[in-house]
Order: C-alpha cells, then structure tokens, then sequence
C-alpha cells in the first residue's frame, strides 16, 4: 500500500488492517540493516500513517521484519550518507 499524498516505498510495505492497525514489513534484503536513508523511510511511513489517522483518532502500528530470523541486524556503519555514519547516530561531543 502507498500511503495517500506519500511516495511509494523502496525497503518496506504498509498494509493497513481492519481498525486503524498497521503493519510495517522491513524488506532490506535479509538483514534490514539501518542506514540513513532506509530509517528516513521508516520515518516517512509513521509520519504518513499519522497524517492518515488524524489528529485525535486511535490506531496501532506493528513492525516486523521481512525474514523468520531477526527483526533488523542492526545499523549500517559504513553508510554513504556522511550524517549516518557512528558520529551522526551516535554523536561524540568534546
């Protein structure tokens, strides 16, 4: 499902369910590693399921991984995007 007004998804899917339930499906690759740009659309789909609820409404969100092994492997170190490297997840304040 493509969330109304949102662009369609790379890394995952959104399935809406009866009663405001989501679920959220990561599919990148096998290990769902986080990078920058995949967490930005994790973001994106939360941000377009809200705009879909609207305010003051009830919903649920559920996330799951693509794969029977693990929900995600972890964070991407060696990522293109210079804000996700270990110092933009983790900043290192001197």
């Amino acid at each position: 499902m493509t969330l109304p007004n949102s662009a369609p998804f790379q890394f995952l899917t959104v399935e809406k369910q009866p009663n405001n339930i989501y679920v959220i499906t990561l599919r990148r690759g096998e290990d769902n590693k986080l990078d920058s740009h995949f967490s930005k659309e994790i973001i994106r789909a939360f941000h377009g399921i809200n705009r879909e609820l609207g305010s003051g409404s009830s919903g649920a969100v559920i996330t799951r991984g693509n794969n029977h092994k693990f929900w995600s492997a972890g964070i991407q170190l060696n990522d293109d995007d210079p804000w996700g490297s270990t110092d933009g997840f983790y900043p290192v304040y001197s």
